[in-house]
């Protein structure tokens, strides 16, 4: 009797082993985007926000963050690349950066790369009327959610045709998406030398600028996230490290 006790719990242990190994390989294997600039969720540092002199709440270096993407699905020949403000300029959102035409030898760029075209991908047109990336120039207010949304597609890197907006290059890629996947750097606010955030305010390490740092939020929905960061301005105001 003992012998088959053990037996069945050798047995399930074994079960359980094999379940969590092919869990865990299949999460391994899952198509991703990461950055070594920022971490999902969190704020992105000042010098990635956009350089306009002529706009305020322009108060960085236009510096485009690293990323980087692994395990594109079966099929694929190519990548697409969006940026996108859901928040801004409502009702439309604001196309910061468009890319396509991405072949798949290349697993990513480097911090800066894309700030500027580049012979790896092929440059759409943002809102600002650019090919490559351009960096948040928040107002104060509400928060904003900079999405960054990697498509894995069927098309060969010079299928399409240069200076598309989003809402083409989303057209054109019907029926050819492979998979896709997403990261958010988020909820910041630019303000003519200040961010504003949900928490104290502390020195940002990269400029000097102070800045309110912000919490995680839900994956699950734009209206869940609100709530649960960014949900009022510092107070008091930020001010500078001594």
């Amino acid at each position: 009797m003992m012998s088959v006790k053990r037996t069945l719990l050798l047995a399930g242990g074994v079960a359980l082993a094999m379940a969590w190994n092919s869990q865990n390989a299949n999460a391994q294997s899952a198509f991703t985007i990461t950055s070594s600039s920022f971490k999902d969720g969190e704020r992105l540092a000042t010098k990635m926000a956009g350089n306009n002199k002529q706009n305020p709440n322009c108060v960085g270096d236009n510096v485009s963050p690293a990323l980087s993407w692994a395990n594109p699905p079966e099929g694929t020949k190519s990548y697409a690349l969006m940026m996108f403000d859901p928040e801004g300029r409502p009702p439309s959102g604001v196309s910061h950066w468009v890319a396509y035409g991405i072949p798949v030898s290349v697993t990513g760029f480097a911090e800066g790369e894309v700030s500027k075209q580049t012979d790896k991908y092929v440059g759409g047109k943002s809102l600002m009327g650019l090919p490559h990336y351009f960096g948040p120039c928040t107002p104060p207010g509400a928060p904003h959610h900079y999405t960054f949304t990697l498509i894995a597609t069927d098309l060969e890197p010079t299928a399409l045709q240069p200076g598309m907006t989003r809402d083409e290059l989303i057209k054109a890629l019907e029926g050819h998406a492979k998979g896709a996947t997403g990261m958010t750097r988020g909820c910041t606010f630019f303000a003519r030398g200040w961010m504003a955030g949900s928490s104290p305010a502390v020195a940002s390490p990269d400029s000097g600028l102070p800045v309110c740092p912000v919490s995680r939020f839900s994956r699950s929905s734009f209206s869940s996230r609100s709530p649960r960061c960014c949900s009022g301005r510092c107070s008091p105001p930020c001010r500078s490290a001594a």
